[in-house]
Parts: structure tokens; C-alpha cells; sequence
């Protein structure tokens, strides 16, 4: 699910509220809510994609990431951006 991955990166870059993922990212905290909370559907638009992946310093791929290993058994590392099981450059 979206929600908690947008939720544990959220963690990890010290966004403490929705609303200020919601400011940095210039979208609506209902907007950001209904992200999280998996009311406003499995995809996002390449827009609010482009928004959230800029203020939650990911690539937008970090959006498709569970559909890609479901379907594909592999899939990007996104926030690295790297090939799964490849671990990370030295």
C-alpha cells in the first residue's frame, strides 16, 4: 500500500504532520490524507507524483514500486534507485 511507505519516508526525512508533507509537496492536506489513507485510489497522477516525489526527495518511481514487484518478482530500489537484490553502490 501507498500509504505507509509515503508514512515511513515521511519518518525518515523528520515530516512529523501530513500537513507539512501537504506544504512542501503544494498539495492539499485532504489531498495528502486521502493519499495516505488509500481513499483516493492505487495510482496518482504524474502530477501529484512529481510533487511528492520532490518533497519526499524520491523518485517517482517510489509511487509504482509495489505493483512492479508484485507483478514482476523485481523491481527499483526507489529511494536509491537502484535494481532490487543489486544492494548498494560503495
Amino acid at each position: 500500500m501507498l500509504g505507509p511507505r509515503i508514512e515511513q519516508r515521511m519518518q525518515e526525512l523528520g515530516i512529523k504532520t501530513q500537513t507539512d508533507l501537504a506544504k512542501r509537496a503544494g498539495l492539499s492536506v485532504q489531498h495528502v490524507n486521502g493519499l495516505i489513507r488509500g481513499s483516493r485510489g492505487k495510482r496518482l497522477g504524474h502530477t501529484t507524483a512529481q510533487k511528492l516525489s520532490k518533497a519526499l526527495r524520491v523518485k517517482p518511481i517510489f509511487f509504482e514500486i509495489d505493483s512492479a514487484v508484485a507483478e514482476k518478482g523485481g523491481g527499483i530500489n526507489a529511494a536509491a534507485g537502484h535494481e532490487v537484490g543489486q544492494g548498494c553502490p560503495t
